[in-house]
């Protein structure tokens, strides 16, 4: 056995270390596999390592998927942890695309309402911790205690981004509002309308401040969908739902 696949083998499970989280095959497992010359084939150990991943995403459900995509979403910089600095940079987008200050009471209660789960999340890690992994983050997400005790937590965060997309204080979100919203993510005005109907659950063509708390907390909560709508006011796109 080479000197190269050792350590080719090696490096390949330190890159993967939030997507592998169960065992990956053994070095001898994958040298059981065609050869390239006197080299396993590059193409043959990432078929497995895929196959591998592939297999313990079909085991996820629904919740921590959807938890999985949250993260991706988050980490932007894709250095495998989540920051409060990543937090910081959901608010400086809301600031950007509504020319809104930092000043602004509504930027201020957005990143007020971030920062307290912020602060929950890292209490369901160890102390002196300022970042979290994928697992970590999808273990503390749900400990944080969205169900219980802490249920306010989503709801400030609902409160928060109702009232930046509520533009002309009728205290409800309208189809235009939205779509405004919507064109942060540069989705279609057909996929628009499939979820803000999704999201409008009494149907009176406006999405309420309780609609938007319920649909966060179907996202954080509820294991019967996968694609709920609400991720929607996190970030939680179509083009995000294949995150590792």
């Amino acid at each position: 056995m080479s000197k190269f696949v050792l350590e080719k083998a090696d490096s390949m499970q330190q890159a993967w270390p939030s997507v592998i989280a169960v065992p990956l095959p053994s070095v001898a497992g994958l040298l059981s596999t065609p050869q390239c010359g006197t080299k396993p084939c590059a193409s043959t150990i990432v078929d497995q390592l895929y196959r591998k991943d592939t297999e313990r995403m079909a085991t996820f459900d629904p919740i921590t998927r959807r938890l999985r995509q949250l993260f991706a979403v988050l980490d932007t910089d894709e250095d495998g942890f989540v920051t409060w600095g990543d937090y910081q940079r959901i608010v400086d987008k809301y600031m950007t695309g509504y020319a809104l200050a930092k000043s602004d009471a509504r930027i201020k209660s957005l990143e007020k309402a971030y920062w307290a789960q912020w602060l929950g999340l890292l209490t369901q890690a160890n102390p002196g911790q300022d970042r979290l992994s994928q697992d970590e983050f999808v273990a503390a997400q749900r400990a944080a205690g969205y169900d219980t005790y802490a249920s306010h937590l989503l709801e400030d965060i609902a409160q928060a981004i109702f009232n930046v997309l509520d533009i002309d204080r009728d205290k409800r979100i309208s189809r235009d509002e939205f779509a405004r919203y919507l064109a942060f993510y540069e989705i279609s005005s057909t996929d628009a309308a499939i979820i803000f109907q999704r999201l409008d659950l009494d149907g009176d063509a406006f999405i309420s401040q309780r609609e938007v708390a319920r649909s966060l907390r179907a996202f954080h909560l509820y294991n019967d969908d996968l694609n709920t709508p609400g991720g929607i006011f996190l970030g939680v796109t179509e083009r995000s739902s294949d995150a590792p």
